[in-house]
């Protein structure tokens, strides 16, 4: 298996194949676990970084939901691969907070929301 990148996000998934007893490389351009993490916000975000309604109009609602369904699993077994891994952090749950700076961004999100919502995702 190979693993391209090196920051904390392919050292841990490397870890993690590694320890169920794959052969795995790592494979980095420049040097590892260069920081880039503690440089951003270092969110593990529950949800892809998409809107539902545009991926539920591209793909279907069965496999839109399944796709949420998974990376919010994916996103607790990161977490927890983390914690067995023990890095130097600050990983603590925080609340995750969207803003909305006009109406029509409002009105989005609210429709966003109860589309997650109508089909048992969630959607705070």
């Amino acid at each position: 298996m190979v693993v391209i990148g090196g920051g904390l996000t392919g050292c841990v998934t490397a870890s993690v194949l590694a320890n169920g007893g794959l052969d795995v490389m790592l494979v980095e351009g420049d040097r590892l676990a260069g920081g880039a993490t503690a440089g951003g916000l270092g969110v593990v975000v529950p949800g892809p970084d998409a809107s539902y309604r545009a991926v539920e109009t591209a793909i279907g609602k069965r496999l839109a939901r399944v796709a949420w369904k998974e990376v919010r699993r994916s996103s607790r077994e990161y977490v927890s691969a983390l914690r067995k891994l023990s890095p130097k952090s600050d990983l603590a749950p925080a609340p995750f907070l969207i803003n909305s700076h006009s109406i029509e961004q409002t009105t989005a999100l609210r429709r966003e929301q109860a589309s997650r919502k109508g089909v048992g995702l969630d959607a705070p």
